[in-house]
């Protein structure tokens, strides 16, 4: 598959995976626990399409990174950039499954106490860590972008809501604010989008 086709298909999960967000923020801190725990003790079929749609979009962003490296000539920076997004969706795959294994049963065994705590590091985990790492990788894609001459100013413009918005979404996670998060959700992902099709444009032939 051509670099630019990818990064389409990365786009395309992303911007699923925000609408999914949309639908499945009865079961996140946006709402109360006794809510929360009574929507996930249904088990809903789309908080399980929602989680695994992300899962897909995380594996895109090593994926996307891994491309660039390739196509900019395998630079010892952009080797970093890939690592660090292989350690973002490891993060964030487990932190996907403990949304999807652990909190309903927990939710329908009515188990306030573990259902918070796997909630809190579920949450932290994909915010502060997988989010975290996502950011630097990609911060560290657009320093290689513009070192070698291939950045313009819609890239930098892209990068810079991406890394700045993603920040902030990391910042939330430390601060356990869903409102927050939700805030700096869609201004990261449509910049992330952006950006990852831009540099895909810039870097094929």
């Amino acid at each position: 598959m051509k670099l630019t086709h990818f990064a389409w298909l990365n786009a395309l999960l992303h911007l699923v995976g925000l609408m999914f967000a949309w639908l499945m923020r009865e079961g996140t801190m946006l709402n109360t626990l006794p809510g929360r725990m009574a929507w996930l003790a249904q088990d809903p079929v789309i908080w399980k399409l929602g989680w695994i749609c992300w899962m897909l979009a995380a594996l895109c962003v090593g994926g996307l990174f891994a491309g660039l490296w390739g196509a900019l000539g395998k630079p010892p920076r952009l080797l970093w950039a890939v690592a660090l997004a292989c350690a973002g969706a490891a993060a964030d795959i487990f932190s996907e499954l403990i949304y999807i294994s652990v909190l309903p049963p927990l939710a329908r065994a009515a188990n306030r106490e573990s259902f918070l705590a796997f909630e809190a590091a579920a949450f932290s985990g994909g915010c502060v860590l997988a989010n975290g790492f996502y950011t630097l990788g990609l911060w560290l894609c657009a320093l290689e972008l513009r070192a070698q001459q291939r950045a313009n100013l819609a890239l930098d413009a892209a990068a810079a809501v991406t890394v700045c918005c993603g920040a902030a979404m990391s910042v939330a996670g430390l601060l356990m604010n869903a409102e927050m998060l939700q805030i700096f959700t869609g201004p990261t992902i449509l910049g992330f989008c952006a950006w990852g099709v831009l540099a895909a444009r810039r870097v094929t032939p």
